[in-house]
């Protein structure tokens, strides 16, 4: 067992025995509370600390106990006025506290620092934290009175000890495993919505806050163990002493969770229909996940994945619509075939997160015909008792919806040139487009009903592609009608808006070969049920419901003005464009997922999903294996993959 695991345990055992004069509180439940404040304060976890002595006072405003701890925590955060409040408090409630003598000490040394730092004394310049000494002087002058005091369960852990969840969770958007908020292919996860078009997909925060690798996509990524919401623990038929210990072996086994390392490596299996050569594609991908917390500050995480894109051989019917053949084709000249569109690489990524902030560097991919840099950076802070979160972010990620805007690929422009003098140049690769944005989002659950909506800007780039904005909105609402310690049922409604300002969505020389409609409007219904027994856990999920699109007509050479002028002077204005769509119909999403623990710290599963959008199904297939190095293990009194917040 880790040390402070240990001394935990010894602390909460010790405070167990420790004579009803030395602790205020008024029952078990208040004691637990107390010893969850000191636990979290000595781990420098403020906002945790002050969201159980909130709980405390309310229960009981006279706890001497919590405001001296309120008093210890406002010196260390530098707020000696605060401080002085909680003492003239204390000072009230238990006037011959022996606790107020140190109390008064730390206040005293953080009123001096501020008075220094005015005056421009100070160690640090401008900063507002009393001396290093100061709380500790107010532990220490306690601990030599004669009355006996609480013990600190918490005291000399090493610390900070910070969560490293990143985005929203899984289940913030239910009926598809990622929520619609930071897109790793560009575009708000109308596919989210239960059945988009869209290619898009997001990190998303698993397990007692770990996040996801994000390689590329989603589609790529190991899924999060089977969780996504967090058991009642008040009320009902649960104790409220033994609901509050449940919370407190909940955020330590979330701390071990998120500092041991964590090894998790699988096979993952994309299909997508569409036409041989252009829009159809098969991906294989061998992701491997490596996570540790250096020295317990934050999370690092270093992922690579071999990938294998093929979307087949371009038949003899579509080589107009693939690279300059349609200009060929104006001339009555055969189209250049150009072989096996299949592409190999390796993706790679390297994370760093620590409390709200996190960010992320990758490339994608070495060895593709068009390698781009990526890289996500987010701030995610959490308010109302941690119910609600707020996520903002800037990111640039590869758009996944074929071959060509995936990896790129290239074609023989020399004929073109020739009919052209010239006009496509010597470089004939094109695509690899990646989407660069800002987006920002907002989430509610008290783990009873949730409520989430968001909105995004960004634009799309790729070698030799036409440049491309987008738009994008969602929100959505759900409650859980049926939930027990080891079972919920989920149900919900979820709206997608999103809009491109060019339809770039064909394989032409110049297009992007993504969805890219000028506006997109999908409501679905998602129903999701998830449950453990045993050593096996399971969720499946059904989303319903309406999509709607509108594609404008596209010229077969967007960002080549003398090729798309010459083809319109062979062809006419109409045939030198692909025409427009507009489709209204099903939209729908199948997912499943089952994991089986072989041990406390080795997890086996396998998921896979089923999606209908635009002109092509799309379902995936993956297998994996989760190693965590802890010693011993946490005990997991819940679902697997639970987010250990309060309620990620």
């Amino acid at each position: 067992m880790r040390l402070w695991a240990r001394q935990l345990a010894l602390g909460l055992l010790l405070t167990a025995a420790i004579p009803a004069t030395a602790v205020q509180a008024a029952d078990n439940a208040e004691q637990t509370l107390l010893n969850r404040a000191i636990y979290w304060r000595t781990n420098r976890r403020p906002d945790l600390a002050r969201a159980s002595l909130d709980k405390l006072l309310a229960l009981n405003p006279g706890q001497a106990d919590a405001l001296y701890q309120y008093g210890i925590l406002e010196v260390q955060q530098g707020h000696p006025t605060e401080a002085r409040r909680y003492l003239l408090r204390l000072q009230q409630v238990a006037p011959k506290d022996p606790r107020i003598v140190g109390l008064r000490a730390a206040v005293r040394g953080g009123n001096a620092a501020d008075e220094r730092r005015d005056a421009g004394q100070g160690a640090i310049s401008g900063s507002s934290t009393p001396p290093a000494g100061a709380a500790q002087a107010a532990e220490s002058a306690s601990a030599g009175s004669s009355a006996p005091v609480a013990l600190d369960p918490g005291a000399g852990l090493p610390a900070p000890l910070e969560s490293t969840a990143r985005s929203v969770d899984s289940d913030d958007l239910i009926g598809n495993s990622a929520a619609p908020v930071a897109t790793a292919a560009g575009a708000v996860a109308a596919k989210g919505a239960g059945g988009s078009a869209a290619a898009t997909k997001v990190p998303v925060t698993v397990s007692g806050g770990q996040s996801t690798t994000q390689l590329a996509q989603l589609e790529l990524a190991i899924p999060g163990p089977v969780g996504g919401y967090q058991p009642p623990i008040t009320g009902g038929q649960v104790p409220a002493q033994d609901s509050l210990q449940l919370d407190i072996e909940r955020s330590m086994a979330q701390i071990e969770a998120e500092t041991s390392p964590m090894l998790e490596a699988g096979a993952i299996y994309r299909f997508r229909e569409g036409q041989s050569g252009l829009s159809a594609l098969n991906e294989v991908g061998v992701p491997i996940v490596g996570r540790y917390s250096p020295g317990l500050l934050g999370n690092l995480e270093l992922a690579v994945s071999p990938v294998w894109l093929s979307a087949g051989s371009v038949s003899t019917g579509s080589l107009p619509q693939f690279g300059a053949n349609e200009l060929l084709a104006a001339h009555n000249l055969s189209g250049v075939s150009p072989g096996d569109q299949s592409a190999v690489g390796v993706l790679t990524s390297l994370g760093y997160s620590f409390g709200p902030f996190s960010g992320r560097i990758g490339d994608s991919a070495w060895g593709f015909p068009v390698n781009n840099i990526i890289g996500d950076i987010a701030y995610q802070p959490k308010f109302l008792n941690n119910t609600m979160s707020v996520r903002i972010e800037g990111e640039r990620t590869p758009v996944t919806d074929s071959l060509l805007s995936y990896a790129g690929t290239s074609a023989s422009l020399g004929a073109a040139n020739a009919l052209t003098h010239g006009a496509f140049g010597t470089n004939g690769t094109w695509g690899g487009v990646v989407n660069t944005g800002i987006r920002a989002s907002v989430f509610y659950d008290d783990n009873y009903i949730g409520a989430f909506g968001g909105f995004g800007a960004s634009y799309l780039t790729g070698t030799n592609v036409a440049q491309n904005d987008e738009l994008q909105g969602f929100m959505g609402a759900y409650f859980r009608p049926y939930r027990t310690e080891n079972s919920a049922l989920r149900v919900g409604v979820n709206l997608i808006y999103f809009g491109f300002d060019k339809n770039l969505s064909f394989y032409s020389f110049g297009q992007g070969g993504y969805f890219s409609p000028q506006n997109y409007e999908a409501i679905t219904f998602p129903v999701e049920y998830q449950g453990r027994t045993g050593r096996w856990s399971y969720l499946g999920s059904v989303a319903l419901g309406v999509q709607h699109f509108n594609q404008e007509d596209s010229p077969f050479f967007p960002n080549n003005p003398y090729a798309q002028i010459a083809l319109e002077g062979l062809v006419g204005d109409s045939a030198a464009f692909y025409p427009g769509s507009t489709t209204t119909g099903i939209a729908a999403d199948l997912r499943a997922q089952v994991e089986y623990a072989i041990s406390d710290n080795l997890s086996v599963g396998a998921a896979g999903s089923f999606d209908n959008g635009h002109s092509y199904n799309e379902g995936i297939v993956k297998v994996y294996l989760r190693k965590t190095f802890s010693d011993p293990p946490p005990v997991m009194t819940i679902l697997p993959g639970t987010p250990m917040k309060g309620p990620n």
